[in-house]
């Protein structure tokens, strides 16, 4: 089998959406990928556009066999080809393509390494990674880059229609919660409902970001209001749409929310290994002065003045497709 590049993403949309944007990137160039992920990747393969495509999903629930599945189908993909270029979107999932496709570099295969680290520090995973790569691209700007870093900015998802309708006359609230889902984000969201009084409550309209498996949260929602619309993952929310947004901080969020408006509540997801997302809300707080409590629900409606972000641009995967494909 011919392969021209190995794309490895997996775990949180946070990885795959931007690797899924880059193999769609690559559909003109009529080149053959392989593109790695696990379970959690299933739900986005309908967005790849690439019929050069091939999906390799590891299903394996423990990782050491995750790594030896890995190791026997990967290492037949770079003994039979050369000059593949690998590119890894973080995760576990990724350290092992991205060390077969550095060794076999030794019995003169000329494969060329990419990672892309979308938070402001390198998760464990893109830490090991790094020492195998040629090239590191980065999301979050530095006064000084390391020795391989390319400095492109943040990923951003393209649109795609869905059949929600905003209601124009209520005072809107969006929640933000990832794939996986934040239990201490939806429990603030369920405070500051409780403290609007209820007869004011119908003014409101509550779109949720939240898993099926949270079926007692939603319930808790219903209690309180009416207006209570849920859903798993959409492409295409404008988020100048909303008066108050509740969101976690994983990067690819927070760059989306900012491009647009600073309406936002940032609540970091504080028990990852390596505190990526404290560390992502103290970047934006220190550069663009976001704020950093909930504003009274009185005040919402004045919330609405033009804004504009000064450090981010939404053309990082543009600029990666340039980089690899020269």
């Amino acid at each position: 089998m011919k392969i021209n590049y190995i794309i490895i993403a997996g775990s949180s949309g946070g990885h795959i959406l931007p690797a899924i944007s880059l193999i769609n990137h690559l559909s003109n160039t009529k080149k053959k990928i392989v593109f790695i992920t696990n379970a959690e990747g299933l739900q986005y393969i309908t967005l790849i556009k690439n019929e050069d495509c091939t999906v390799k999903v590891f299903k394996q629930s423990m990782k050491i066999k995750i790594i030896f599945s890995q190791f026997v189908n990967c290492f037949h993909y770079f003994i039979n080809n050369t000059n593949v270029r690998v590119i890894g979107f973080g995760g576990f999932l990724s350290v092992i393509p991205i060390f077969l496709g550095r060794l076999f570099n030794f019995i003169l295969k000329n494969n060329l390494i990419y990672i892309h680290e979308q938070n402001i520090i390198y998760g464990l995973a893109n830490k090991i990674n790094y020492f195998f790569s040629n090239y590191s691209f980065i999301s979050f700007p530095k006064t000084k880059l390391k020795k391989k870093e390319i400095y492109v900015g943040n990923y951003f998802k393209i649109n795609i229609k869905s059949d929600y309708v905003q209601q124009s006359k209520k005072i809107k609230i969006l929640l933000i919660g990832g794939s996986a889902g934040s239990l201490e984000l939806n429990n603030k969201l369920l405070d500051y409902i409780k403290d609007i009084p209820q007869e004011d409550r119908n003014n409101f309209e509550f779109k949720i970001q939240i898993p099926s498996s949270y079926q007692s949260i939603k319930d808790k929602y219903k209690k309180l209001s009416s207006n209570v619309f849920f859903f798993s993952f959409i492409n295409d929310i404008r988020f100048n749409d909303y008066d108050l947004i509740f969101s976690r901080c994983g990067s690819g969020s927070m760059f989306e929310i900012l491009y647009f408006t600073n309406n936002v509540f940032f609540l970091p997801h504080l028990y990852s290994r390596d505190m990526h997302q404290k560390y992502n809300k103290e970047f934006f707080i220190r550069k663009l002065n976001i704020k950093d409590e909930i504003p009274n629900y009185k005040n919402l409606k004045n919330n609405s003045v033009f804004y504009f972000n000064k450090i981010i641009n939404p053309f990082s995967i543009h600029k990666i497709f340039s980089f690899i494909s020269k």
